[in-house]
């Protein structure tokens, strides 16, 4: 099994830290590999239910880490610059902030530990990467959510 078979992984926590850096790299096409791949493992090694996650509502709160990186990987798949075969701007835009919105929601609900911290924050970087404005400010908020839990603190 080669470097890039998700079943070959020793764990998802051991995928995502592998990764962490192309989380928030300026590329786009970085950031949805890294996350395609992460959704792989996690379906591989059952993380998440993969149905579930893929057709969760965007307000839905997601329950770990594997449906926020589905959440992520949502978000960022989308170019805003092209509008010949892109979703509506400012629907994607919505969906957007309203998923994040909710990855906040878990955090500040406690339905996700410590250990989910540094990889949500690093998609948060990643996100400040799309040349949307309108959804950096729930970014921001999940910062702010991620800040205020002290068992967040390293």
């Amino acid at each position: 099994a080669g470097a890039s078979d998700p079943n070959a992984v020793g764990s998802f926590m051991d995928a995502v830290a592998a990764h962490q850096s192309s989380l928030k790299s300026p590329s786009r096409h970085m950031r949805v590999g890294a996350l395609r791949y992460l959704r792989a493992v996690a379906d591989a090694v059952g993380e998440c239910d993969a149905d579930n996650a893929r057709t969760a509502g965007a307000n839905d709160t997601p329950a770990n880490l594997a449906e926020c990186l589905h959440r992520w990987l949502k978000v960022n798949e989308v170019d805003v610059h092209d509008t010949s075969n892109g979703p509506n701007v400012m629907e994607f835009a919505k969906t957007a902030q309203v998923s994040i919105a909710a990855i906040r929601r878990a955090v500040e609900q406690e339905v996700l530990g410590a250990e989910c911290a540094e990889t949500l924050a690093t998609c948060g970087l990643g996100a400040l990467h799309i040349r949307l404005a309108s959804v950096w400010p729930e970014t921001y908020k999940l910062f702010g959510a991620l800040t205020e839990r002290k068992e967040f603190e390293a």
